[in-house]
């Protein structure tokens, strides 16, 4: 039997870094996303994903999570997330030997929570194909832990919003869905620069050791969460993208945002978006914009495409990991 799951992507609308340090972060699923199809194999799991540096690549993946082939320091971060999923679900499902094929419909290490996103469809899969009912609490749970293992540091936030889906503040383990009274259009747009998730979560741990301003500016991200979830809740879009472009200032005093994401944030806003900024980790990867008027957002998508840049309109998803159907 083969088995289908697809996983949403997601963009933080405020509060990275900082909630790293239990201050909250607000973020939404994006009806964009992570495809895995999963199937009873043989005698070890075998991987065929485009998520290597390298494009298309076959591994195979033993079942404590080694990764036959290929030297590890030659992986890309994500299929080191695929081989301690694969552990995980032998550990915690007894699943079998599968073949797993991982398609994504945005490139890696571009902050939007692919790394999550794969984690969760292939716990999903291998849960399904192992015959295992696994809650959405279990799922979770699993994700942060492999975010953990590969990252060494990570919040909820990830793991959270694409087990759940839609917006969801998180702060700390705790997290809440939140009923926006308007949906916004949302337009993503790639630096084309990779963002890895625990080199930047390192780097702002450093200069928090140097530099003591550091506590005070995580503290200013927090208070600007409350305020932006208090927005979105009423509808206020202006002030949700305000704050989104105070949020923005706040990464780059950190050290997060790059000459690429400082061009596409001008372009946004250029083109009349509400809001944008940095989404993730920073270092490269995705910015992210908040539009009320979609023709505004297409302006921005061909302007950006033009300067060389991937971007995308796209719009909040209810939906967290989810199987899609299945068969033989």
């Amino acid at each position: 039997m083969r088995i289908s799951v697809k996983a949403p992507l997601k963009a933080i609308l405020a509060g990275e870094h900082a909630v790293v340090y239990g201050y909250p972060a607000v973020a939404v699923a994006l009806d964009t996303y992570v495809r895995v199809t999963a199937e009873p194999g043989d005698d070890s799991f075998r991987v065929e994903t485009e998520l290597s540096c390298e494009g298309n690549v076959r591994a195979e993946i033993t079942r404590d999570g080694n990764v036959k082939g290929f030297r590890s320091e030659s992986l890309h971060e994500e299929l080191t997330y695929v081989a301690t999923a694969v552990r995980k679900a032998s550990e915690e499902f007894d699943a079998p030997p599968s073949n797993l094929r991982i398609l994504s419909e945005a490139p890696p290490a571009s902050g939007l929570g692919t790394s999550a996103a794969v984690t969760a469809a292939v716990l999903l899969g291998l849960a399904e194909v192992s015959g295992v009912n696994v809650s959405r609490e279990e799922i979770r749970r699993l994700v942060r832990e492999v975010e953990l293992e590969v990252q060494g540091k990570a919040s909820w936030t990830d793991a959270t919003v694409v087990t759940y889906g839609g917006f969801v503040r998180v702060s700390g383990r705790e997290f809440e869905l939140i009923e926006p009274e308007r949906n916004p259009v949302l337009v993503v747009a790639h630096s084309q620069e990779p963002s890895r998730t625990g080199e930047m979560v390192r780097r702002v741990a450093e200069l928090r050791e140097r530099l003591d301003i550091v506590d005070g500016v995580m503290e200013l991200i927090g208070e600007l969460v409350d305020d932006l979830e208090a927005a979105l809740r009423d509808g206020d879009l202006r002030t949700v993208g305000e704050l989104m472009n105070a949020n923005h200032g706040l990464l780059a005093a950190l050290n997060v945002s790059t000459r690429a994401l400082e061009e596409i944030v001008h372009v946004f806003r250029s083109a009349g978006a509400l809001g944008a900024k940095v989404t993730g980790a920073g270092g490269g990867g995705c910015a992210v914009a908040l539009f009320e008027r979609e023709e505004d957002a297409k302006r921005a998508v061909e302007t950006l495409s033009a300067l060389g840049y991937e971007a995308f309109v796209t719009r909040p998803s209810p939906c967290g990991v989810k199987t899609e159907d299945s068969g033989s």
